[in-house]
């Protein structure tokens, strides 16, 4: 399943979604990657996180906590090591900002950093995908 926020000519997508038993039975830094999108009218990037599950997924809950409550705050996905790309969304009286980093980790022909700012109610389709979230869909 893709996990999509679009806002107007904005969209962020975290897609490919792979998490291997093995490497969470270690329990070390890394143990899957997640592929992220950013398209505008202006430009696009698509690049793969190397992530620790457990991060990912309190990215997303901690993400649900934030839209509900409307609070000031911020949550971040980083990776642990390497790049150091990341995605980061910041609420402030209902108002949200995404920004992050993403590197052609491939090929290096690009670094691009990034930031959208948008209306809470454009998280509402995205909040209600990633509520579906199980990391036993995206484990192999």
């Amino acid at each position: 399943m893709d996990y999509i926020l679009i806002c107007d000519d904005f969209s962020i997508m975290f897609h490919q979604i792979v998490f291997y038993k093995e490497d969470i039975k270690l329990n070390g830094p890394i143990s899957g990657t997640v592929s992220v999108s950013v398209k505008t009218d202006k430009y696009a990037a698509k690049s793969s996180l190397d992530l620790y599950h457990k991060d990912f997924v309190k990215f997303f809950n901690d993400l649900i906590e934030l839209w509900k409550s409307l609070k000031s705050g911020t949550v971040i996905i980083k990776e642990p090591y390497g790049y150091q790309q990341y995605i980061e969304i910041e609420s402030s009286n209902g108002k949200f900002i995404i920004k992050g980093r993403l590197v052609d980790v491939e090929s290096r022909s690009f670094k691009i950093d990034f930031e959208q700012g948008l209306d809470q109610n454009y998280m509402i389709d995205f909040i209600q995908s990633i509520q579906q979230f199980d990391i036993e869909n995206h484990t192999v």
